[in-house]
């Protein structure tokens, strides 16, 4: 029997060329960067579970510096493991079996490869745990060569022989800098951006003790506080769900704050990474289902969601991490509880902005609803989530005063205008002896009331 001839097989794999310009296209460089934080925080929170506490980032920091000239940013926080480097930390893409940091940011696997390819045309990464070592140091142009190996040579090889203390962690550089990618980071404006971007996405973290600096400088996290008194009481929201058998946290905080405009709206933290806020969009509800669209009347509206899952891969975030799947079953479920939360928070606002015009119309100095709102305190919501919303399920609505209603006193006075004959006014007029059309008007008035109402 003749022996069955072999399929002949076309070759469908792309060229390096090919697939670095696709992964790196579509991504802006301060978005890129902003990856590689994710990395050194994803560690970060490797070392805070090993400590039994999610919240300590005590003695942890992320060095970020770049110019036209330089490019760098490593930490201490934990490093990579050198079988973790060789099976998948530098694949492109995460193979099912690998194990991520729970309620890791980094799940997607392209984010440290994007970055390095999209700033570097030669880059250097040395990492250290307590155990290992390994240095990858990579010229794109002569990896590109040969279309077979897709691999990086791992330098410097060390396993299973204590590290120094002071050693741990990874330090991530571009020895050659692309020049588009060189003349951008020269841009002061551009990195003054990068550094409020800073502020604002990893907020969480920092609030905990994670320190990030920019060029020798300490990033100054946003501050998210809300107010709070006895009369005053934010919508406080804890619970959970269960999506597929993962388990989702789920914490909302809704409420009002100082008056600021920019800084109004909804603020979305998932795995305690910011992907968007302060958002006044219909993505976080205004303008849609019978909420009222943003505008300066709701500038101390606040509100914060926290959504937090072992598995990355659950949330409904982009893979820049830099905005919502809006089409996801999970975002929709989310929607509803920020639009139940947002309504109760407009009324109270609704009520404030009428008490002010009812205080101008009636030349009334007292306000109680502003006093309410003057009076309140501020407290941090990172204070929040790690005290009253760690409590376990909790349903707390809105709560704040209700806009007195006086009941106007009926007016003493009432103005009559009517239209007559010219020439029977002018007999009239005569024959009364008036001063004026108003003045005829109430001597007409007053005869009439004498003769058919009597005093």
């Amino acid at each position: 029997m003749e022996k069955e001839k072999e399929k002949r097989k076309a070759d469908v794999r792309p060229t390096k060329k090919l697939f670095i310009n696709t992964l790196t296209r579509d991504v802006d460089i301060w978005s890129a960067i902003l990856d590689l934080v994710d990395n050194s925080v994803d560690g970060a929170k490797r070392v805070t579970q090993s400590r039994d506490n999610r919240n300590d980032y005590s003695g942890l920091y992320v060095d970020i510096k770049l110019s036209e000239n330089e490019f760098s940013i490593s930490d201490n926080c934990g490093g990579i493991d050198i079988d973790l480097a060789e099976s998948y930390a530098f694949k492109f893409g995460r193979p099912e079996v690998a194990d991520g940091v729970p309620g890791s940011v980094g799940h997607f696997g392209v984010g440290m490869k994007r970055t390095l390819f999209k700033i570097a045309d030669e880059f250097r990464v040395e990492s250290t745990t307590q155990k290992s070592h390994f240095v990858v140091h990579v010229d794109v142009a002569k990896w590109q060569v040969d279309e077979d190996d897709w691999s990086f040579d791992l330098d410097e090889a060390a396993q299973d022989k204590d590290q120094p203390d002071d050693q741990i962690g990874t330090k991530i550089e571009a020895l050659r800098i692309k020049s588009e990618i060189s003349k951008e980071l020269a841009v002061n404006t551009r990195v003054n951006d990068f550094r409020e971007s800073l502020r604002k996405v990893y907020a969480q973290p920092m609030s905990y003790g994670l320190e990030i600096k920019l060029n020798g400088i300490k990033v100054d996290y946003l501050n998210i506080d809300i107010f709070e008194s006895e009369e005053l009481k934010s919508s406080k929201i804890s619970h959970s769900w269960n999506i597929d058998g993962k388990n989702i946290s789920v914490k909302i905080v809704a409420g009002v704050a100082e008056r600021d405009t920019k800084a109004s709206g909804w603020y979305l933290f998932f795995n305690g990474r910011m992907v968007l806020g302060p958002d006044q969009s219909p993505i976080t509800g205004w303008g849609e289902n019978g909420l009222p669209i943003h505008h300066q009347q709701f500038n101390r509206f606040r509100g914060f969601v926290f959504l937090e899952c072992d598995d990355a891969g659950i949330l409904p975030w982009n893979t820049t991490k830099t905005g919502v799947r809006t089409d996801s079953d999970i975002y929709r479920k989310l929607l509803q509880e920020m639009n139940k939360a947002t309504r109760s928070v407009v009324n109270f606002l609704n009520n404030l902005r009428q008490e002010e015009k009812n205080s101008k119309e009636e030349n009334e100095e007292s306000m109680p609803l502003r006093d309410v709102v003057d009076n309140a305190k501020k407290v941090s919501v990172a204070a929040l989530l790690t005290s009253q919303l760690a409590q376990g399920d909790i349903h707390e609505k809105f709560y704040a005063p209700e806009l007195s209603q006086k009941r106007k006193e009926r007016p003493k006075v009432k103005r009559i205008v009517y239209d007559v004959d010219i020439e029977k006014f002018d007999l009239a007029y005569e024959q009364a002896g008036a001063s004026s059309a108003s003045d005829l008007g109430r001597v007409t008035f007053d005869y009439y009331y004498q003769m058919e109402v009597g005093d």
